[in-house]
């Protein structure tokens, strides 16, 4: 009836429920300071959001074997352009030729 499911798949599903829990209670503090700066629900929960996703790749990328490929945005107001701190970035952090 039941297959045979590898140990992996358990440690991989407990590792993965632990995760969520931990964020979950380190995202609310979090969730809170957001919407009291903001004033806007939705703009908060973006931010979090973002916060998070970013924290999962700096995650994946510190078990990778091969060099992050990354990308950034270049606007051509020099109050919203990030192209020179993103790039001295990668060279930093060796993702950059």
């Amino acid at each position: 009836m039941f297959e045979f499911i590898p140990p992996a798949v358990y440690l991989l599903a407990g590792a993965l429920l632990i995760g969520l829990v931990h964020g979950a209670a380190g995202s609310a503090g979090l969730l809170a300071l957001a919407v009291a700066a903001t004033r806007e629900p939705w703009v908060a929960v973006a931010y979090v959001g973002l916060f998070g996703l970013g924290s999962i790749l700096g995650m994946a990328a510190a078990i990778q074997q091969s060099p992050v490929k990354a990308f950034t945005i270049s606007f051509d107001h020099d109050a919203y352009d990030e192209a020179a701190i993103a790039t001295e970035m990668a060279v930093a952090t060796a993702t950059w030729p």
